[in-house]
């Protein structure tokens, strides 16, 4: 089976700034999140959700998101 998987760019990041994160889209956002999207996301010490922005959407098998982190809802996603 697969599932939804988003790569975005966290807002204020100060270590590794010019990397994607990969965070699962829950069944209830899928299809309202898409390339552009800003959305909420867990991030650093404590999970403090910061904004983001989707810059990929895809597809991947469900046996590598077990230890992924999931997509809080955000601006567009609401």
């Amino acid at each position: 089976m697969s599932l939804l998987l988003a790569q975005a760019a966290v807002n204020d990041a100060n270590i590794h700034f010019d990397k994607l994160y990969s965070y699962r889209i829950p069944a209830e956002l899928a299809g309202r999140v898409f390339p552009g999207s800003m959305v909420l996301v867990p991030f650093g010490r404590g999970s403090k959700a910061r904004m983001a922005v989707v810059l990929a959407v895809g597809e991947v098998d469900e046996s590598i998101l077990g230890f992924l982190r999931a997509l809080q809802e955000g601006d567009d996603a609401a």
